[in-house]
């Protein structure tokens, strides 16, 4: 029963805010700017520290997260599985990025290790002038946890000009290289994302793909309504099943 209003943090030298363990979060209209020096270095991180922790009834109302080193809001999962089950219930309406490393970016969800349940909601969110990725999902399992994101637009990212096809995605969906994990990824809607960035700046508009030599497979991953891509970076998807 937590709720915050405006809240504004600059040049922290970890996160914005950290949301650990809750039963239910209300936070309008805050900003985050500036986070630098140890990692995650995110505008907003939620990130459990253990399997027991709570993420029950989050809303995140149009948040503003601008320059940050690491993600402007992370979602990283990994500490939360385990022998408990958990049901996650997040929604974040009308989140704007401007500037950070990454606007949006879902982290270490392994479905394999525990049992977790739940939707979380990412409503138009809009991403300008990342420096790599507008939106990310890195090793985010296929398991009963969902994931909508309705209306994403991102803009001019890959401001480091980055020449790889993951680092430059405005939307990935990726495995790394030097990834041990093997379980399935996916779980994902995207409905009507539009991408504004020239086609001298990204590789593709879209990347699904496990770049490891196993290549397992990405799966049940939706894109509905396609809205405004640029003409010369199509979607790349070698080894994902997509609808």
């Amino acid at each position: 029963d937590v709720y915050i209003s405006k809240h504004q943090a600059d040049n922290n030298r970890r996160q914005g805010m950290s949301v650990i363990s809750v039963k239910r979060l209300v936070v309008d209209d805050p900003i985050w700017v500036n986070t630098n020096g140890t990692a995650p270095r995110a505008g907003l991180d939620i990130e459990p520290n253990k399997n027991t922790d709570r993420l029950d009834f989050i809303r995140i109302n149009n948040p503003k997260t601008i320059n940050c080193a690491g993600a402007g809001i992370g979602i990283v999962l990994g500490a939360l599985t385990g022998a408990a089950d958990s049901v996650v219930d997040i929604r974040i309406s009308g989140h704007e990025d401007s500037g950070s490393a990454v606007a949006v970016e879902f982290v270490n969800y392994d479905p394999t290790a525990g049992n977790i349940s739940g939707v979380i909601e990412f409503l138009s969110p809009t991403s300008k002038r990342a420096k790599s990725n507008g939106i990310a999902f890195r090793e985010w399992g296929l398991g009963r946890l969902r994931v909508k994101v309705l209306n994403p637009t991102v803009v001019d990212n890959n401001t480091s000009a980055s020449k790889s096809a993951a680092a430059s995605a405005p939307i990935l969906i990726s495995r790394a290289l030097g990834s041990r994990n093997t379980y399935l990824m996916g779980g994902i809607l995207i409905e009507n994302p539009v991408v504004q960035t020239p086609n001298t700046a990204i590789v593709n508009s879209i990347v699904i793909n496990d770049f490891t030599a196993r290549a397992t497979a990405i799966q049940d991953v939706t894109i509905r309504k396609m809205g405004r891509m640029p003409p010369g970076a199509p979607m790349f998807m070698p080894n994902a099943v997509v609808h």
